[in-house]
């Protein structure tokens, strides 16, 4: 496990020095954090040194780090957005364009639901890459080369919607929506989730942000056969202020296509299956 120690920038000189003699250099603007593994031998060291001098620092989870074997292994991995691409249009209208907003909480976000295409501004380049997720509402958008990989490949859960530029709706070449259509039962009662409960002011609809950066999702063996290539979880997760949304696991079909085809700007996390 990964976990960033971030520090006050009243300390910038002291902590320099007494990260020095464990190999450790700050990052320091704009956050003057570090980064260290959770079983590192330093890693009990730094922090009891930290304690001893009265230094405050705050300390979380970046992300869990799985073995290759471990990756190779996993029925189900969450799939989680590593690049992002483009804005819906218009800025400030685009929900009531592509989305259903009669059942959204006006707090969250939650019980959102998308009807129609996604409209975005003239695309700038994708690059080299695949796979991206659109900015604000995180919904996957594929090239060409990656839809006719999924399609040849038979994968199941999804379908590709047309993206549409909005200014006059002509469809977009070569970039698709990667529209994840089946939708999880619940989790494992055991799942355990980050709770955000810190967040001032509360959110007044009582929908509570959680996210997994130091736990894995977790199912129970017997809902698998509601599994499909690519899933919606049924719960909705994030640890932002608005957005809270469901988040996608993927077969090991998926992992694996994705690695034989060098499909980058997406990272996986296994998930546990329990009997």
């Amino acid at each position: 496990m990964k976990t960033r120690v971030k520090f006050s920038t009243d300390y910038r000189m002291d902590i320099k020095d007494i990260l020095a003699p464990f190999g450790l250099e700050p990052v320091v603007p704009p956050l003057y954090y570090i980064t260290v593994y959770r079983d590192e031998e330093k890693y009990a060291s730094l922090v009891s040194e930290l304690e001893k001098r009265n230094i405050k620092f705050n300390e979380f989870p970046v992300k869990m780090i799985f073995s290759k074997s471990e990756m190779n292994r996993a029925e189900f991995l969450k799939m989680n957005m590593a690049g992002y691409w483009g804005y819906p249009k218009p800025e400030d209208g685009y929900l009531n364009e592509s989305y259903d907003v009669s059942t959204m909480c006006p707090h969250c976000g939650q019980g959102i639901r998308q009807v129609k295409p996604l409209l975005v501004g003239k695309p700038g380049k994708f690059g080299n890459r695949d796979i991206a997720a659109l900015n604000w509402e995180f919904e996957w958008l594929v090239t060409a080369r990656l839809r006719d990989l999924i399609e040849r490949a038979g994968l199941t859960g999804a379908e590709f919607w047309p993206l549409l530029y909005f200014r006059d709706r002509t469809e977009i070449k070569n970039i698709s929506e990667l529209k994840v259509t089946n939708i999880l039962p619940p989790m494992s009662p055991n799942a355990e989730f980050e709770v955000r409960d810190k967040e001032n002011p509360p959110r007044p609809c009582g929908h509570v942000p959680r996210t997994f950066c130091a736990h894995q999702m977790k199912y129970l063996r017997k809902d698998l056969s509601s599994f499909m290539d690519f899933n919606l979880t049924n719960e909705h997760l994030g640890g932002g202020w608005f957005h809270l949304g469901r988040s996608t696991i993927v077969s090991s079909a998926v992992f694996r296509l994705f690695n034989q085809n060098k499909i980058g700007r997406v990272t996986f996390d296994p998930v546990i299956v329990e009997d």
